[in-house]
């Protein structure tokens, strides 16, 4: 091989390589195609709907609603009214667990009720109406003839307030009232120093819902009725408080207590020691006892048997 034909061969490749490298050089500098990814419109449609909204409950008068985060005791603070009185109005069995949106009654049944019809004209004269109670403490059941001799003479010329009833015989027992199907019992023995709707208080103007008896600190509390706890724990103005709902109809509450023996949920019968006389909450060692009907404070001397 002479050396000009060696030469030609050596010097194409060489020149196959740079045009190659030539070639890759001018791909790199070129741009990109750019691409678009976003969907190409399309007809317009409307948007989604907002979720229909739920209406919020509205409270009437004499009601409120449970707002996120409020305890029963914070309803109470809010309207000035005691745990007892929100429990018994509500019928609540659970009354640590409200729920948001729970409507619950703060005022007393009774004053929600229609406004009395107005006073008749000044020229007509009306007799007051005739209200029928059954003889207190007396052995005979209420008839009109037992009715008639309990009332004074002339009773139209004497106030309302001078009407003298017969008094609660401490050697009777109440008569068991409907839906409890036996007598109640005393909670604890002592001496009452409060009763039933007396003014308490300083200024006097705060009524007694219940009654108040003196006692020694550890004195044993006995449940009036067998029933569940529906309520165990420390309130304000009740101090140590066990209210124990009986039936769809009545509870009792026991307040004041120096130390609490049963818990919520509890199912106790009559008798049965549920708590310890104290004075938690109040100047003086005492048992607050109330007895509810309906929610409705009644007087426990009607339904307790005689001392």
């Amino acid at each position: 091989m002479n050396k000009g034909t060696f030469a030609k061969r050596l010097v194409l490749p060489v020149m196959a390589g740079v045009l190659v490298l030539s070639a890759g050089c001018t791909t790199e500098k070129s741009s990109a195609p750019v691409r678009d990814s976003r969907p190409i419109p399309t007809a317009r449609t409307a948007p989604s709907p907002p979720p229909p909204t739920i209406a919020s409950p509205v409270a009437q008068p004499g009601e409120h609603v449970v707002r996120r985060g409020e305890t029963l005791y914070a309803v109470s603070r809010l309207y000035g009214v005691p745990v007892p009185d929100l429990i018994a109005w509500n019928n609540l069995s659970r009354p640590e667990q409200l729920e948001v949106g729970q409507i619950l009654r703060v005022a007393a049944p009774q004053a929600l009720a229609e406004p009395l019809a107005p006073p008749p004209p000044p020229d007509v004269a009306v007799s007051p109406p005739e209200v029928k109670r059954e003889p207190r403490g007396g052995k005979q059941a209420w008839s009109e003839d037992a009715w008639a001799r309990l009332q004074p003479q002339a009773v139209d010329s004497v106030p309302p307030a001078t009407i003298s009833r017969p008094e609660f015989s401490a050697t009777e027992h109440s008569t068991p009232k409907p839906g409890v199907s036996e007598s109640w019992m005393w909670p604890v023995k002592g001496t009452i120093i409060s009763r039933f709707d007396e003014a308490v208080g300083e200024d006097s103007k705060l009524r007694n819902k219940g009654i108040d008896i003196a006692g020694t600190p550890g004195t044993p509390i006995l449940a009036a009725l067998g029933g569940e706890v529906i309520y165990a724990r420390d309130v304000r103005e009740y101090g140590n408080l066990v209210i124990i709902r009986h039936n769809d109809e009545y509870l009792t509450a026991y307040a004041h207590n120096r130390v609490i023996l049963v818990k919520e949920g509890d199912a106790v019968a009559k008798g049965q020691k549920i708590a310890e006389l104290g004075n938690s909450d109040t100047d003086r060692p005492k048992l607050h006892f109330e007895l509810r009907k309906q929610g409705i404070p009644v007087d426990p001397l009607r339904y307790l048997p005689g001392l």
